[in-house]
């Protein structure tokens, strides 16, 4: 079916994606005599692969600048273009069209032409997993349907041919955006942040009586986190959860931290309740009672249950002997000795869970400001759409492994823990939460660390230690840990 176009017709069809853009339906064959004659709104006019016929006149005396024509065109009259004094021709190499803008003297210029590229935001933050469409700006605007998108890693970030990014790991790296021919780039610097999760939870109903210490535990964790970040940013989703029975803890540990998670998010479970500090069994020390005494998580079982988290997991645990998910039972030590008494505190020996998976990290990437480096990277992305095999991408031999587990513990083994003594929050909970503050400077990072802004395992640990210690040990894994843990939210 031929189509002929009218100009009274047409001028509905300017869309809305640029001012004076005209995009030509699919279908159209032909443009008749005057169509677009003395049009003074056009500046970019993008004229369909099915096109074959340019008429008489056609856009004489119009005010259009950029005119994408196709291969498929095989006749343009004489005065199509007469009195177009603004007009370049975008044409395919070798084209009918290529052939009669040279012939009649109308400039003319590589279908895939690009002047320039304008990013709207030079810096795009993105969450891991997530996906976004990057928005740039170009001249001629038409240039955007052959741009090259290039990551310069793709183990931080993938990007696809329309400019949609996908997070595949914290980090940072930079997106180049080029021209088909890749002498023209621009840059944007990406980061994935990593997702933040926290389980709280705390048991206060117990045979003896209600113990609200546990629950105020709880609701001191939520307020601390709502005023810090990870170290990049990203704010904690916070859950919290009173009085479940162990198949409940479980079940929630997997809807909220199993199942979501991904290489390089990192986790939070806080539990605050009783714990058994009598016994000196590796199967039963240091369990963690729930719902009124009737179930118990064991240490054993809850740290293969938090293996199954991806990524960083931060086990805090409020209870009288935690030190038991630190301490080395296979070395059959005499446990005779231990007592609960803060001088006799359990040894650290080994990580939270002994079948850690690990954690890829990658090392933060420094970001070159050259545009030699930038055009590298477009050229070898075009040898690999021209040759995958020969450039085929390898896995990164640069990456190192962490412990899963950053673990921190109110007190040692067979050690109990303490309230403030007013039975309105525990004592490892308090000092805790002190240390990070609720606003301004950190006070753990202000007596123990550089100043940094930035609060890290053994700076906390440190802060935790020196203010519950006449009480009680806590523990932490790993030792002397520079592990970010957080900074203050904005």
């Amino acid at each position: 079916m031929v189509f002929c176009i009218m100009a009274i017709i047409l001028a509905a069809l300017l869309t809305s994606a640029a001012a004076g853009m005209l995009i030509l339906p699919k279908k159209t064959v032909r443009i008749e005599e005057k169509a677009f004659y003395g049009d003074r709104s056009l500046d970019e006019v993008r004229l369909p692969e099915s096109l074959e016929y340019i008429g008489h006149q056609a856009f004489a005396k119009s005010s259009v600048h950029y005119l994408y024509i196709p291969e498929s065109v095989t006749l343009i009259e004489e005065d199509a273009f007469e009195d177009c004094r603004n007009l370049v021709c975008l044409v395919p190499k070798g084209s009918y069209a290529q052939h009669w803008c040279k012939a009649h003297d109308v400039p003319w210029l590589n279908r895939n032409h690009t002047d320039a590229i304008t990013p709207v935001k030079k810096n795009i933050t993105v969450k891991n997993g997530a996906t976004k469409k990057i928005e740039v700006h170009t001249n001629p605007e038409g240039a955007k349907d052959s741009l090259v998108w290039v990551s310069s890693n793709k183990k931080i970030f993938t990007v696809n041919q329309k400019g949609e990014i996908l997070g595949r790991y914290p980090g940072k790296a930079r997106l180049v955006v080029s021209s088909k021919d890749g002498s023209l780039t621009t840059r944007i610097n990406v980061t994935v942040q990593a997702n933040y999760r926290a389980v709280l939870f705390s048991e206060s109903t117990f045979r003896e009586g209600y113990i609200r210490r546990n629950r105020g535990d709880v609701q001191l964790m939520k307020e601390m986190l709502e005023t810090v970040t990870g170290p990049d940013g990203g704010k904690y989703t916070v859950h919290t959860y009173d009085d479940l029975d162990a198949d409940e803890v479980y079940e929630k540990i997997r809807k909220h931290l199993v199942k979501p998670s991904r290489d390089g998010d990192v986790s939070m479970f806080f539990f605050a309740s009783h714990g058994d500090y009598k016994s000196t069994s590796e199967h039963l020390a240091g369990r963690l009672w729930c719902k009124n005494k009737s179930t118990w998580l064991e240490l054993p079982t809850l740290a293969g249950r938090l293996s199954g988290i991806k990524g960083k997991v931060i086990v805090l645990l409020e209870s009288c002997g935690p030190g038991a998910a630190l301490y080395d039972f296979k070395s059959n030590r005499d446990l005779s000795g231990y007592t609960d008494d803060p001088e006799s505190a359990g040894e650290i020996i080994r990580a939270f869970s002994a079948s850690d998976p690990g954690l890829l990290v990658y090392q933060p990437e420094e970001i070159s400001d050259s545009e030699e480096e930038d055009r590298k990277l477009v050229e070898q992305y075009l040898r690999e759409q021209e040759d995958p095999e020969e450039t085929a991408d390898v896995k990164a031999a640069s990456r190192f492994k962490t412990k899963k587990f950053i673990v921190m513990t109110a007190a040692a083994f067979r050690q109990v823990s303490y309230s403030i003594g007013s039975d309105t929050y525990n004592l490892f909970p308090v000092w805790l939460t002190k240390g990070v503050g609720l606003s301004g400077d950190m006070p753990a990072d202000a007596e123990y660390g550089n100043h940094d802004g930035l609060l890290s395992v053994k700076e906390l640990y440190q802060y935790v230690f020196a203010h519950t210690r006449h009480k009680q040990t806590p523990l932490v894994y790993p030792e002397d840990s520079s592990y970010e843990l957080f900074q203050r939210a904005d």
